[in-house]
């Protein structure tokens, strides 16, 4: 984190455009990233960030890392079912926690 452009960025993905799209409509697009394009466990905070086709930002994640998880942590994914496009993936023990 701590980008000031839209340049400022480590990899990305094009989305691509629904055939049958209308202009000022609302898409919902699902792009998966390879491993091998996606840093290692580095200590960093990263973002996901939309980008439209003039280089306008119209979003960002929240920050979050990148890490290695270890054999004993139980990786789960909820969502949020008030705010249906929020996935949240946690360990089981950071569950247990809260």
């Amino acid at each position: 984190v701590g980008w000031s452009t839209a340049r400022d960025y480590y990899t990305f993905l094009w989305s691509p455009m629904p055939e049958n799209y209308v202009e000022g409509s609302t898409v919902n697009c699902v792009l998966n990233f390879q491993g091998y394009y996606l840093p290692n466990d580095d200590g960093e905070f990263y973002q996901f960030c939309y980008v439209t086709h003039k280089g306008e930002i119209r979003g960002a994640s929240t920050p979050f890392q990148f890490r290695t998880s270890s054999p004993v942590e139980e990786l789960l994914t909820m969502e949020d079912e008030g705010n249906s496009d929020m996935l949240v993936v946690t360990t089981k023990a950071g569950l247990l926690e809260v």
